[in-house]
């Protein structure tokens, strides 16, 4: 838009959750030619629009203010360099995230509101990303999004006593790898890397087999693994699947809901490895997270097959989009503010950038 942000579609105003996604989305293509399309002059200037003098942010000029629009703002900050150019708009910024913490752990949209699953992932997240998380609990927010955790759907809720929805098995286990980062920075991991901390392989289930928008007649509930050899075939083929995702069972499929429920299914496939715990409850087979009896070794398994192949691509924690797009983006941007690169160096530099992350996806940007 014409003041910098980015709107949820032509001639609408900006918004920070749709600039949000408009710049993942940017990202993600891994293409000099879309990260051009971001006007970063404009995009501070909105900014500074919607900033307050907290270091909170709203969401809209003259819209609601809570923790979503702090991390939209660093997440976006981040990816185009905007953050290490202008830090000043970041003044205060942690300290405000901080105080959105509940007596619970999790965090509010805004201080002495009720913890729920978004803003908490939100503001780890935007913590992590100032590099600040040593102002919050992270022990008690890591317990508080554990019990999140139904027992019984095996997929998460976003708030206490609440239902379970198939997104938040992004906004609640989404979280795990952040608050492993930071302790692994600190030199204190002992805890996720000795115990598993959620039942991945239920969440799983809850995922692939409850909240796929599919016909009751289909064998099977994932997609094969084929493409369709005509459009005829494939207008058929999407027909009899139904696809997307749905928040729980008997809700209509949306994007949204497409879109953080794979995220959670991710999410939980590449969790951290812990070492295997073997115990007598182990070896008879008897073993599971809601019985006490948790085997870590199981923490790395994908449901599916060769025939129905569930397995997805890991995702950066703090973005929620491949690693080699957020290599490729930063890499990009920073070559730019250098000012020694021309926009064709810069982009082969990125490509580099990219293409080594992806060959090492242990790597970290």
């Amino acid at each position: 838009s014409k003041e910098g942000g980015f709107g949820g579609g032509p001639n609408q105003q900006p918004h920070l959750a749709t600039t949000y996604a408009a710049v993942n989305a940017l990202s993600i293509i891994q293409m000099s030619e879309s990260l051009l399309t971001i006007d970063r002059e404009k995009l501070v200037n909105f900014f500074k629009s919607i900033r307050n003098h907290d270091g909170s942010y709203r969401m809209h000029v003259g819209g609601e203010i809570d923790v979503r629009g702090a991390y939209c703002a660093l997440s976006v900050a981040r990816l185009t360099g905007i953050l290490s150019i202008h830090p000043e708009l970041f003044a205060g910024t942690a300290d405000w995230i901080a105080k959105c913490q509940s007596y619970e752990g999790g965090f509010a949209g805004q201080p002495q509101l009720e913890a729920h699953g978004g803003y908490a992932y939100c503001g780890l997240a935007g913590l992590a990303i100032l590099e600040k998380a040593d102002k919050i609990n992270l022990n008690l927010l890591l317990k508080w999004i554990c019990e999140r955790q139904m027992s019984i759907e095996g997929g998460f809720q976003g708030r206490t006593h609440k239902l379970v929805d198939s997104c938040y098995s992004f906004w609640q286990a989404g979280s795990i790898p952040i608050i492993r980062r930071i302790l692994e920075a600190n030199d204190d991991s002992s805890l996720v890397n000795s115990v598993p901390l959620i039942d991945t392989m239920s969440l799983q289930k809850y995922l692939i087999y409850c909240c796929q928008k599919i016909p009751p007649h289909r064998p099977g509930l994932s997609v094969p693994n084929i493409i369709p050899s005509s459009v005829n075939e494939f207008a058929d083929w999407t027909r009899l699947s139904g696809g997307g995702m749905v928040d729980k069972p008997g809700k209509n499929p949306d994007i949204y809901h497409t879109c953080y429920a794979l995220s959670g299914l991710s999410a939980s496939q590449h969790m951290p490895q812990v070492p295997q715990q073997i115990c007598e409850s182990c070896l008879n087979g008897h073993s599971s997270l809601m019985d006490g009896h948790p085997c870590p070794s199981k923490l790395q398994q994908i449901l599916g097959s060769e025939k129905f192949d569930n397995s997805l691509n890991d995702t950066h924690c703090w973005h929620n989009i491949v690693h080699e797009a957020v290599a490729f983006t930063i890499t990009f941007f920073k070559c730019l503010d250098q000012l020694k690169f021309s926009e064709l160096e810069a982009t082969k530099l990125a490509v580099e950038a990219a293409t080594k992350i992806k060959d090492k996806s242990k790597h970290f940007v």
